[in-house]
């Protein structure tokens, strides 16, 4: 099942056709072409970028973390890592973007 903390972190490329993806990516077609931003699966690391292509096998997207942002090109998702880094250290004091996420947005399931 997919999940969300909203709202979505999203590059200017992607703002026009978020919902479009997020409900392919529900469906399971994942369109080849853009970078989703998740919370990191190791619990050391704090955000996961997985290229698109990936999130075309099931068992993978069972068990994907929350997303937290979309992006059309690498260079573009690294802007969003340094927008969240920005929000949290203006909110926070501190760079636990983890936890600033958590406690910042709403998780949604999107069935």
């Amino acid at each position: 099942m997919l999940r969300i903390l909203e709202p979505l972190y999203l590059s200017e490329s992607v703002k026009g056709e978020s919902r479009k993806i997020i409900k392919a990516l529900r469906k399971g077609r994942a369109e080849i072409g853009y970078f989703a931003l998740t919370l990191a699966e190791n619990g050391t690391d704090h955000i996961d970028v997985i290229a698109s292509g990936y999130l075309k096998q099931k068992i993978l997207l069972e068990k994907l973390p929350p997303l937290i942002g979309l992006s059309v090109t690498r260079a573009e998702a690294m802007d969003l890592i340094v927008r969240i880094t920005d929000d949290c250290l203006r909110e926070t004091g501190g760079t636990d973007l983890r936890a600033y996420l958590l406690n910042t947005k709403t998780e949604k399931d999107c069935k």
